[in-house]
């Protein structure tokens, strides 16, 4: 990596039983050999027995510089090696990796791509260079866990959740200031075999990723590893754990607190197995009303935005109070029999022959089932031909879809039209309202908002429709005053149209990191286009409260569900003539006003933390909730 070479240190954990992994030890101490001359390099074992080995004792005496470490207790527990040897790390970045992990591979990954480093496009657009740190990655190859030919890097923070397979520690070069900042690693024992789900789960939540490539390569994993210790750990209750330290609302309590919480959210027979594994000291505890819920979450590759918006935020609001824990799959590659023993499952806009055979095991089984649905499927491919092929009778992702409607015991969705299409084919319909966590949209250092530079632009998933990027491209380029902020997704016409404009690009991102970078950029006004067809009238008003609660201001098209929350001129504005000219003359008459702008944009704050917030609607959703899981049959909404 050339003059970038010595911000990396390489640390290589040394656990479980030597004497199963002398090849790989030998393979590993011959890398280390070379690799220091380029990167720092740490070897950290789990116990004294490692340091009888021969080759160990021979490197030491041929590398003196490179450090060994050794954990004062001679147990497994591979996030107490992890956090030995972080607190040694002098470089800005470390990489971990396991025995038998590819290492000298990957570092060649992260050296050809750090070598063009500078010429990166997310590093000249402001998408990157702002942010106050970043961590890289090689996204995975799991071709029997995706659809045929499908090989995208999906590390996310949603489908590192789901995915079983998860990330090997050595795909990850990560900030050291980062986790230090976070304690260091968990380590409680419970997550002996699952500190990788533990570790990939807080990069992904906390830090802005940078794909360096698609890892092909072998993926050494430590529930492969003779860890030895003698104590077989609850997968499931594991990875509920791993999943119950991350996420947005838990991300800054103390691994103690972390763990005290988890044990009062489980019933009686997991709290005694979780006891006597964690050894945690639970003391006197309160009287539950309701014994904890289990709740299983279904979802597709792309389905963690939602599952953020519509059930984890509520979820993990209500840690510690005896309400429930949570772990989320992946659709495509779920047991059905997994449901068994959950109190809830929820499948999210699933459509996959899986996820149905789980929803007639859980029907036959009296598993309370919900299915969450945001898009109205039912009038897809009459308004929009192109886009909703797939979407008629006859298709299977449509009839799945029918099928899922009827075999679920409620469908949860947030739109009075959609209820509406799919109320004939339900068994029940719970209609909920969207929300949003401002909790989440924080930022250390946000834009100061200033009249003499406005940043306004687009937000959200790929608009069939260029009018309005065609009138806020047009604009922009006549007035010198604007940065234009483009987050999510466009088609490559839309991108075309600001080429040479001043303009911020933010690709598709992890929900957390997309609630960070609204927050940092502080935009003035954005733009919301919409389609005058039953499909779009049948969305939520994401926009409206995502923007509104980092105080932005916001122009929509006038149709529903926009109109249902929008009053045009107070907390946003509405548009009435959908043409570019109409979305022209808009923008100027907003952006020539800008007092009356400063209005709107603290009408449209206020407004979504008094009526849209988690903490106004979580009392609604714990009622609808129960009500799904203990009302034999629960009524229509």
């Amino acid at each position: 990596m050339d003059e970038t070479e010595k911000r990396l240190t390489l640390v290589t954990l040394l656990l479980g039983r030597y004497d199963r992994q002398v090849i790989e030890l030998d393979k590993r101490l011959r890398e280390c050999s070379r690799l220091q001359k380029t990167v720092n390099v740490i070897l950290v074992a789990d116990s004294d027995q490692w340091f009888a080995a021969p080759q160990l004792q021979m490197f030491r005496i041929l590398n003196p510089d490179v450090l060994v470490l050794c954990c004062p207790q001679n147990r497994t527990l591979p996030a107490q090696a992890m956090s030995m040897a972080l607190e040694q790390v002098r470089t800005e970045y470390v990489m971990f990796s396991l025995l038998g992990d590819p290492a000298s591979e990957r570092l060649d990954f992260f050296r050809e791509w750090w070598r063009v480093l500078p010429k990166k496009e997310k590093f000249k657009n402001g998408s990157v260079k702002e942010e106050r740190r970043f961590a890289f990655y090689l996204g995975p190859y799991n071709p029997s866990a995706m659809e045929e030919c499908d090989c995208t890097p999906l590390n996310a923070y949603g489908w590192v959740q789901t995915s079983r397979i998860g990330l090997g520690v050595g795909a990850f070069v990560v900030p050291t200031d980062f986790l230090r900042d976070i304690g260091g690693f968990d380590e409680n024992p419970l997550l002996q075999t699952e500190i990788e789900r533990w570790y990939a789960l807080a990069v992904t939540t906390r830090c802005n990723l940078i794909n360096v490539g698609q890892d092909t390569l072998r993926v050494q994993r430590l529930a492969e590893y003779p860890l030895g210790g003698g104590v077989s750990m609850p997968e499931d209750l594991a990875i509920r754990y791993a999943t119950y330290c991350q996420g947005i609302a838990a991300a800054k309590r103390t691994p103690d607190q972390c763990a005290w919480d988890f044990y009062i959210d489980l019933n009686d027979e997991e709290r005694a197995i979780y006891q006597a594994i964690s050894g945690i000291s639970c003391g006197e505890r309160k009287k539950e009303v309701r014994v904890p819920y289990k709740i299983l979450v279904v979802g597709g590759y792309w389905e963690y935005h939602h599952n953020q918006i519509c059930f984890f935020n509520y979820l993990e609001r209500l840690y510690g109070t005896g309400f429930a824990t949570y772990r989320s799959v992946l659709e495509h590659t779920v047991a059905p029999n997994l449901a068994l023993g959950y109190d809830l499952v929820i499948f999210t806009r699933c459509r996959s022959k899986q996820a149905l055979e789980m929803m007639r095991l859980c029907s036959k089984k009296d598993i309370p089932t919900i299915y969450m649905i945001d898009d109205n499927w039912m009038s897809i491919a009459a308004d929009h031909p192109k886009e909703g092929a797939i979407f008629v009778p006859g298709n299977e992702n449509y009839d799945n879809f029918i099928d899922a409607l009827g075999l679920c015991k409620a469908t949860w969705l947030f739109n009075d039209i959609l209820r509406e299409d799919v109320l004939p084919y339900t068994r029940c319909v719970k209609k909920f309202q969207i929300s949003v966590d401002p909790r989440s949209f924080v930022a250390d250092r946000p834009r100061k908002r200033g009249d003499d530079k406005l940043y306004i632009g687009y937000s959200g998933s790929l608009r069939y429709d260029d009018t309005a990027f065609r009138a806020l491209a047009r604009y922009a380029r006549r007035h010198k005053n604007i940065r234009v902020i483009l987050v999510g997704i466009l088609d490559e016409k839309q991108e075309q149209l600001f080429k040479g404009i001043d303009t911020i690009r933010i690709g598709f991102t992890s929900y957390s990191e997309y609630a960070h970078n609204i927050a940092r950029l502080q935009p003035d006004l954005l733009i919301a286009p919409l389609l005058d067809t039953r499909f779009y009238h049948s969305k939520c008003y994401n926009k409206y409260i995502e923007s509104g609660i980092v105080g932005a201001a916001c122009i929509y098209s006038k149709e529903r569900p926009y109109t249902d929350v929008v009053e045009d001129g107070v907390n946003g504005y509405l548009l009435e003539d959908e043409t570019e000219e109409g979305w022209y003359r808009k923008l100027t008459e907003v952006l020539k006003d800008i007092p009356s702008l400063r209005r709107v944009q603290k009408a449209a704050q206020k407004d979504v933390l008094d009526h849209h917030s988690v903490d106004t609607v979580l009392g609604l959703f714990i009622q609808k909730l129960c009500s799904v899981i203990e009302e034999a049959e629960p009524e229509d909404d």
